[in-house]
Parts: structure tokens; C-alpha cells; sequence
């Protein structure tokens, strides 16, 4: 299957990225379009594309594959101007990479016989991303089978693969993917300030925790969640939680999300089996205490 010439309309962190991406694994880029003139100029010239302004304003800008990468805030108002451009639209895709916005927000450009697809790559994206960002990730796709297809082929040249959701599942995903990123950067400042309460310095307490981070992650790649977890819950230490309760008390804050994560981590050290009924009902009503 031939590889179809790119335009991407916003080139922020993803945008930028996705087309260094896609040129260095053999794409053309057709046009790069940005609201920062100086942005879409830039990444241009790094990727030899042909045509870059603000927005296209004609049928020869735009690629036979078109991503929108703006701001989820954004992408209807990029639709609508797409559809004012004469343009034939079929034979072309049309593609949003929002975690949250379903592909219908593309309707009007399916009106005008291109395929729709939301895009969707489980990854964070900086200034400096390019193409390892996309290597070994997973994309979520919401689109027909036709458009899924060629993404995931598209997704496969990138080193990456794909699953395929409906459009009512993609807020749950998202809500996943934002606890397994976002809240993990809070959840290690938590750790901090934890750490903290003790005279430990805070920066220095969550840089001791970043092996400790990627050694669980690694395990979570080959084990279950369950199999993967360990720790005083895990054990039925009931001294140590009991010991960290008290040390909490300070900072009810602090001490009411140990709380919260610890009956988490107590439900799911019920998958392993690993504590008994007297022990998992005392850990229970310690965590449970007072809440």
C-alpha cells in the first residue's frame, strides 16, 4: 500500500513531532499549517514540506492524509474551515489525534466524501519529541475499517501498534490514560511531600523513587497487576501501615490519599490472595478508620 502525502494542521508538541515522524520513516510532507507562522516555517524546512502558512487556503495544500493536531478546543473551528475550501474529499482522510473529541466532530468533511478517524497516541509529547516518542506505543483508533486499516499501517511504520475503540469507550480510555500519566507526575509529588515531612528534601526524595518507579513499570510489563504489586498491604504488615497512618496525621491531605490508595492496594492484593481473612479485616478497618 503506497504511503499517502501529509498535511498537518497545528504544529505544537504532537504536531511537530508526528512530522518528523512520519519524514523519517518515508512519508512526504505536503504542508504544515500553524496559527505561529514561525513554527510551521520551522518544522517545514526540517521536513521538506512544500507549502506552510497559517491555514490552507487551497485544493493543492492539502495531502491526501490530513491531520489536525490543535487544541481539542479548536478542532471544529478547523473543520468548518476546511469545508469552505473547494477540495475534492474523497479518497482523502481526515484525522483528529484528541484523546477525548469522537471522530464525528469530523462529520462535515465525511459529508464531502472523506474518511474520518480519531488518532489518538498514548504518549506525551514535549518541544524536543520526534520520532521515538512513537516507538513502542499504542494509538487509540475510532474510525470504519477502511480508514482503521490504512492508520494501522500508518501506526506499524512509526514502530507503534493499535487499538481499536468505539466512540463510546474513547472518554473512558482517556480518563485511563490521563490517571496512568498525569496522575502519576502528582502521585510522585505526593511522595515528595510525604518524604518531605520527615526533613528530607523533596526534589531530592523524588528522585530517589525514579528507579523505584521504572523497576515496578518493568514489572507491570510482564506480570498482572496483582502478581506486580508488593509492599506492606501486600504482606499484611498491619505495623508498618499503622506506623505510617500515625506519622500522616499531621497533614490530614496527605494522610487521606495514603488512605484512599491503600484500600485500592488492599482490593487488589485480594487478587494474589496473599493475606488472610483476620489480616485483611484489620487492614481494612485501619485504612477505613475515621474516613
Amino acid at each position: 500500500m503506497s504511503r499517502p502525502d501529509v498535511t498537518i494542521i497545528g504544529t505544537g508538541s504532537l504536531g511537530s513531532a508526528l512530522a518528523k515522524a512520519l519524514f523519517d520513516n518515508n512519508y512526504t510532507i505536503t504542508s504544515l499549517f500553524n496559527r505561529r507562522l514561525r513554527k510551521a516555517e520551522s518544522v517545514a524546512r526540517e521536513v521538506g514540506a512544500t507549502y506552510f502558512s497559517e491555514f490552507p487556503e487551497s485544493s493543492k495544500e492539502l495531502g491526501s492524509l490530513i491531520f489536525l493536531t490543535v487544541q481539542d478546543s479548536e478542532i471544529e473551528h478547523s473543520v468548518d474551515n476546511l469545508s469552505r475550501i473547494s477540495h475534492d474529499f474523497s479518497g482523502t482522510m481526515v484525522v483528529h489525534c484528541s484523546g477525548s473529541k469522537e471522530a464525528s466532530v469530523l462529520t462535515p468533511l465525511k459529508r464531502r466524501g472523506a474518511g474520518i478517524a480519531a488518532f489518538h497516541p498514548l504518549q506525551t509529547f514535549t518541544s524536543g519529541s520526534g520520532t521515538q516518542e512513537f516507538r513502542n506505543i499504542y494509538f487509540d483508533v475510532e474510525a470504519d475499517d477502511i480508514t482503521y486499516n490504512r492508520l494501522r499501517n500508518l501506526a506499524e511504520h512509526l514502530g507503534g501498534q493499535t487499538i481499536r475503540i468505539t466512540s463510546s469507550a474513547k472518554p473512558y480510555l482517556h480518563a485511563a490514560a490521563v490517571v496512568s500519566s498525569n496522575y502519576l507526575v502528582a502521585l510522585l509529588d505526593i511522595s515528595g511531600k510525604i518524604a518531605a515531612l520527615g526533613g528530607i528534601d523533596k526534589q531530592e526524595a523524588m528522585a530517589a523513587m525514579l528507579p523505584l518507579v521504572r523497576t515496578t513499570l518493568q514489572n507491570l510489563e510482564s506480570k498482572s497487576a496483582a502478581k506486580a504489586l508488593t509492599g506492606p498491604i501486600k504482606r499484611g504488615d498491619i505495623e508498618t501501615v499503622r506506623l505510617h497512618l500515625e506519622l500522616l496525621k499531621s497533614d490530614v491531605d496527605l494522610l487521606d490519599t495514603y488512605k484512599s490508595l491503600g484500600l485500592e492496594t488492599l482490593q487488589l492484593s485480594e487478587e494474589s490472595r496473599s493475606l488472610g481473612g483476620g489480616k485483611k479485616a484489620e487492614m481494612y478497618r485501619l485504612l477505613k478508620d475515621d474516613k
